[in-house]
């Protein structure tokens, strides 16, 4: 058994904890000497920093702030509304972006009850002055905040352990259609252009900066696309299989991201990998969305990898 025929059958069984699965992408990573797939399963295994940027399906998610209040009437627990708190507040105070190591979202994901975190003082008395200076937020009349908690769900919890099996299963069969012997003792590397290819495509699913997409392979990519020219990016895409639907959704899709590709990009391009778009000339989905993902990189000027 390969080590990604291990991970095909880890990502695909529940009784498999992600912890452990996550460990296999490493011993993978390392000997395909792909940093940005051991970087992303050293983060899951071990939390997000701060300061650093996490993948998407990590968040920011919206919560429920739950709040009490206290004055003559007594006690008083309700929602607390982000009607009218600007937005810069609302980033911080109603939304959630979950750092944690994967380890203890699954435990999360088993316990009763959905995670909360209650609000620092300072935020609930900010809260009370917004209120009180009618910039935004509800309140009770002669009531004031005394405490909060912001509450995410478990079904957020649970999304986020999916979409790390998932990920860790797309690539793996995408490595294994390119090269059964990938992540073997002294089997191919990042050097071979067809891993480096499936690890490229690795690093814009989850990120979707581009830097490490390798743009202009003749190996998949026939026709030439320029920076910010999106009649030469429908021209690479018709190449590459695409029918009028597809082509349109990438058209505006490129289109509402704007100077970089975002979540509308990464979205189209995952859509068409799993089979969302009939093809032309009997064009394979992950072929084609091995192309898009370089002519994408090209028409946004993205480094070479």
């Amino acid at each position: 058994m390969t080590k990604l025929t291990e991970i095909i059958d880890a990502a695909s069984d529940d009784a498999f904890t992600t912890s452990n699965l996550l460990r296999k992408v490493q011993t993978v990573a390392y000997r395909l000497r792909a940093e940005n797939l051991g970087g992303w399963a050293q983060r899951e295994l071990f939390g997000y920093k701060s300061d650093g940027t996490v993948p998407t399906y990590r968040g920011p998610f919206r919560t429920q702030v739950t709040g009490t209040w206290f004055g003559p009437r007594g006690h008083i627990t309700n929602t607390v509304s982000e009607v009218g708190i600007p937005e810069d507040f609302v980033k911080g105070w109603f939304r959630m972006t979950i750092r944690q190591p994967i380890a203890d979202l699954e435990v999360l994901s088993g316990s009763e009850g959905s995670p909360n975190m209650s609000w620092d003082p300072f935020i609930v008395h900010e809260y009370g002055r917004l209120v009180a200076e009618k910039k935004g937020g509800t309140g009770f009349y002669l009531m004031e905040l005394i405490s909060a908690k912001q509450t995410i769900s478990q079904n957020a919890i649970r999304g986020i352990i999916d979409s790390v099996r998932t990920t860790a299963l797309q690539f793996a069969l995408e490595l294994e259609q390119v090269s059964p012997r990938a992540g073997e003792p002294n089997g191919p590397t990042t050097a071979d252009p067809e891993i480096k290819m499936v690890t490229n495509n690795f690093n814009f699913t989850i990120n979707g900066d581009g830097n490490n997409i390798a743009a202009g392979s003749d190996i998949r990519q026939k026709a030439a696309v320029n920076k910010g020219d999106i009649d030469s990016l429908i021209k690479a895409a018709v190449e590459l299989g695409l029918q009028t639907e597809a082509v349109e959704d990438l058209r505006a899709a490129v289109t509402a991201d704007g100077s970089k590709p975002g979540d509308e990009t990464r979205g189209f391009i995952s859509r068409l990998r799993m089979g969302g778009y009939a093809l032309a000339g009997g064009v394979s989905s992950n072929l084609a969305a091995d192309g898009l993902v370089q002519a994408v990189g090209a028409f946004f000027d993205l480094p070479l990898a």
